[in-house]
């Protein structure tokens, strides 16, 4: 029995992009329908965005003690 999560294989149109060259977003692959994983490079996002608002948290906050504002 064949997995209902099976990525649809690679089309002609996809395997000349990988060949010749074309648009990245051409190289993707689609996936099943009903496959509803998180998509892949989310979390990273999330955990990119969350750091990066905490660094401005802190460099806000040490330049606020630096000049007596706290």
């Amino acid at each position: 029995m064949t997995s209902l999560r099976k990525t649809a294989t690679a089309r002609p149109a996809t395997i000349a992009a990988a060949t010749h060259g074309y648009d990245a977003a051409a190289l993707r692959l689609r996936r099943a329908a009903n496959d509803n994983r998180p998509v892949a490079g989310r979390r990273r996002h999330v955990a990119l965005i969350a750091g990066a608002w905490l660094a401005g948290l802190v460099a806000a906050a040490v330049a606020l003690w630096r000049t007596g504002g706290f």
